[in-house]
């Protein structure tokens, strides 16, 4: 029993060392990416142009994303490529500080970011497109959690609670723009 115990040891550390002898074939392959996407959608009833001026500004993000503490533009008007915003936000519990960049802007129709600097690299996509009675604002996020393991090992239930919190966002923006005519409205 003990000879076999041992033999079972050695050929478990010679494989062991076979592999480390060989890292080639550990590197070969790319490593797999997991990414959280979400994307949710509201009508909101306001002309398209002034609910599009109010989101593509992103220091207007503290009035209708819960968790942002500041947002602070660091290139002067008017937003366009290449624009870099500082968001200062709290997640769970956390305060975290991030640079994004404007990567795709279209004027009245639709805006995209990514982060420069942050924990995770994220994008961020926001389009505005006219309906009947307003416009619908259009949210989108995909941030790639493949670094960080444990966003990565709940990457499902981190899906879920950011399709909730971006669920929220928009039902917050859509009350914050329609105050009624005569009160503080944007």
């Amino acid at each position: 029993m003990l000879r076999r115990s041992l033999q079972i040891l050695l050929f478990g550390l010679a494989s062991l060392r076979c592999m480390a002898a060989a890292p080639e074939a550990a590197t070969t392959e790319a490593p797999v990416r997991s990414y959280v996407n979400v994307q949710a959608s509201i009508v909101i009833h306001r002309p398209p142009s002034e609910v599009f001026a109010f989101v593509s500004d992103a220091e207007n993000d503290v009035h209708w994303r819960s968790e942002v503490v500041s947002m602070k533009n660091l290139t002067a008007p008017p937003h366009r490529v290449g624009t870099r915003t500082l968001e200062v936000a709290k997640v769970l519990g956390k305060q975290l500080e991030t640079t994004t960049e404007i990567t795709e802007f279209v004027p009245g129709e639709r805006m995209a970011r990514h982060t420069v600097t942050g924990l995770t690299p994220v994008v961020t996509a926001r389009a505005v497109e006219p309906v009947a009675d307003g416009a619908r604002f259009t949210y989108q996020l995909t941030a790639d959690v493949t670094d960080v393991f444990l966003f990565r090992a709940f990457r499902p239930v981190l899906e879920w609670w950011t399709q909730r919190k971006v669920a929220g966002y928009l039902d917050s923006l859509k009350a914050h723009l329609e105050v009624p005519v005569g009160s503080n409205s944007p």
